[in-house]
């Protein structure tokens, strides 16, 4: 199979640069190869880790879809230097060893991608597929799949299908586990996160064990017993005020795999799970049905969710069916939803809704414990709008959801506005959208209601520019559903002013300043990072927070963040990072203190790794524990 005309997304036009990509189905792996006609001086190839900084350099990716219906969707990148990176809709933290080979030879460069079946959940034989090549230093994306109205080349209900694609349904993958040994020491040798953002004393993990096998080609049982939480990856501290609590993004392997096939966060939120002792879990898919059903247990104590959705092959139709339940001491809670939608891929129009009901001991009324939306919209390349109806009953709070509001009924209208990109101009692109809502509570008072507007304009030169503003209010009670006593609606208006230059490249900068009432308080919020690349194997990242918090009596309170990060590519599997963080003052979200950490990564050639850690990076203070440990892969690899 051989592809040669691409199109430019970015520009809407005929792509400029010459791409030819070559596929083969083997034996036992697709091959890819791309040729890229690019003049040496114009390409761009400084990163030497793999999977850090996707999009810093030029790249090639492959695409596929091996369910056809958009469950199974896998991507493949490739720099000129050959590192390289890999998403899928399966986990998060998908990583299996497949191969990519690049060179740079005159003015153009060679790459080359090798993916073995077995890393790959297989559906049948008709397979969307699609290539991309993507210019760095323009910041340019051509693709081979390509329609007026995509709203984005990642859309693979464009993508062209391959029939003669090789039926991977009968190649069962072998089963996979990793085991590890951990060993720490220190005064905080035993502080491990637990819930999203909470560190807490546990006794201590000095080996476990993650499984996954296979049942189907496309669906897996994973297990895991004495799960480790000793390696916190990323730092999600922040100090700007919260209207609703934070939302924590999970990072644990065993919940981030299969995910897609679990209820959303309104029904499960898995962050809010704890430090357990053991897992299972059933993911992947049936024919055009996905399937999840996970199980998560401690002393005491157990979670579990599920999941069964239909999506038709043209992915104009979906209908589902979710739950989730908490068992603890103090009794039991269940949730179910049931969702449906349609998508007309003619007009782009959009339609559906979905229902929850919450039941158990925990709920007072299960006739106020229910949730419902119904939506509306189209999108089209260059705008788009959606209309829905939320109607939250004051009751509605699962045990292992996250709702940022119940006791809430009304309408909410979203819209954006964009252009194409101009090659005449000075101006690259220039977009707005914006928002309303408005609900109210059982008492007929309004709720919350909220407006915002944000405008950017983005130059060639990759200087951007947005000014937004949001008008929102709240109201809170002393005592809420039924008796709604003492009610005060409090103002959230911000006004926001922001500017980055060249975002996405190895060296940029940012700055963000925010003013206006915050519920009793005048609230100003200013933000700033930097990046630098100082050589291809080093690189640092620099960010400041400052948040002034003052009364109308004019009593002030703040809280000031500052945060450095040093990158380190010792190889194209081995990274070595410090981070250090400051929080002073009480008036934000965080709690203050300063924290140091230190982490050395490497993977081995089949997949095993060795990880050694001073601290952590998302803990609130510096945690004098000090950790070693070492992860081995048994089996075919397949997976992450």
């Amino acid at each position: 199979m051989t592809i040669s005309k691409f199109e430019d997304y970015t520009t809407r036009k005929a792509a400029d640069d010459g791409t030819t990509a070559y596929l083969v189905f083997g034996p036992t792996a697709v091959y890819c190869a791309f040729i890229v006609h690019q003049p040496t001086a114009h390409i761009t190839a400084k990163q030497t880790t793999n999977n850090v900084g996707l999009g810093l350099d030029d790249y090639v990716s492959l695409m596929f879809d091996t369910s056809g219906n958009g469950t199974n969707q896998y991507f493949f990148e490739a720099t000129p230097a050959g590192v390289r990176y890999q998403q899928a809709s399966e986990s998060t933290r998908y990583n299996p060893p497949w191969t990519a080979r690049a060179t740079i030879a005159g003015d153009r460069w060679l790459a080359e991608i090798v993916v073995p079946y077995r890393f790959l959940r297989g559906a049948g034989r008709a397979w969307r597929v699609n290539f991309a090549h993507y210019v760095a230093e323009s910041q340019q994306l051509y693709t081979w799949a390509y329609d007026a109205q995509m709203t984005n080349p990642y859309a693979q209900v464009f993508w062209p299908t391959v029939r003669n694609a090789p039926s991977i349904a009968t190649r069962l993958a072998k089963p996979t586990a990793e085991i590890y040994g951990l060993a720490s020491a220190g005064r905080d040798a035993r502080v491990f996160e637990g819930a999203a953002g909470e560190f807490n004393v546990s006794h201590g993990r000095s080996i476990g064990i993650d499984a996954k096998i296979p049942i189907t080609p496309s669906l897996n049982f994973d297990g895991t017993l004495n799960p480790d939480f000793s390696n916190v990856e990323s730092d999600q501290q922040v100090i700007a005020p919260q209207e609703f609590r934070y939302q924590y993004a999970e990072y644990r392997p065993f919940f981030t795999q299969g995910a897609t096939y679990l209820p959303g966060n309104e029904v499960f939120y898995s962050p809010s799970i704890g430090i357990f002792d053991h897992g299972e879990k059933l993911e992947g898919q049936v024919g055009h049905f996905g399937i999840g059903f996970l199980n998560v247990g401690t002393y005491g104590a157990s979670d579990r969710a599920y999941g069964l959705a239909y999506s038709a092959p043209n992915q104009e139709t979906s209908v589902a069916l979710f739950g989730a339940q908490a068992d603890r001491l103090t009794g039991d809670d269940n949730v179910v939803e049931l969702a449906a939608g349609n998508t007309n891929l003619v007009s782009h129009i959009s339609y559906g809704g979905s229902t929850a009901l919450e039941s158990g001991a925990t709920t007072p009324d299960e006739a106020q414990a229910r949730r419902s939306d119904v939506y509306v919209g189209i999108s089209k390349a260059n705008y788009s709008l959606q209309a829905a109806y939320y109607d939250i009953g004051p009751d509605y709070h699962p045990t292992d959801a996250f709702v940022a509001q119940n006791d809430i009924r009304g309408p909410q209208v979203t819209g954006s506005l964009s252009s194409t990109t101009n090659t005449t101009t000075a101006i690259r692109y220039v977009s707005i959208s914006g928002y309303l809502d408005r609900y109210i509570d059982l008492s007929g008072a309004v709720r919350e209601a909220d407006t915002g507007v944000t405008g950017s304009i983005t130059f060639k030169d990759l200087l951007s520019v947005s000014v937004g503003q949001s008008l929102s209010s709240l109201r809170d009670y002393v005592v809420a559903y039924p008796s709604y006593i003492d009610g005060v609606t409090y103002p959230f208006d911000q006004s926001t002013v922001s500017a980055s230059y060249r975002a996405g490249t190895p060296n940029t900068a940012s700055v963000a300043y925010s003013w206006g009432p915050f519920g009793g308080f005048f609230l100003q919020q200013l933000s700033g990072s930097v990046s630098h690349r100082f050589s291809r194997r080093y690189s640092a990242e620099f960010d400041y927070g400052a948040v002034d918090e003052r009364n109308f009596f004019g009593i002030a309170n703040g809280q000031l963040l500052r945060r450095l990060s040093i990158f380190g590519s010792l190889s194209a599997d081995q990274t070595l990072s410090v981070a250090y963080r400051d929080i002073q003052g009480t008036g934000g979200f965080s709690v203050p203190g300063r924290n140091f950490a230190l982490s050395y990564y490497r993977r081995f050639g089949k997949g095993s790794t060795l990880q050694a850690e001073i601290g952590s990076p998302a803990a609130a203070r510096t945690l004098q524990r000090y950790l070693l440990k070492y992860v081995v892969l048994v089996g075919s690899g397949s997976g992450e």
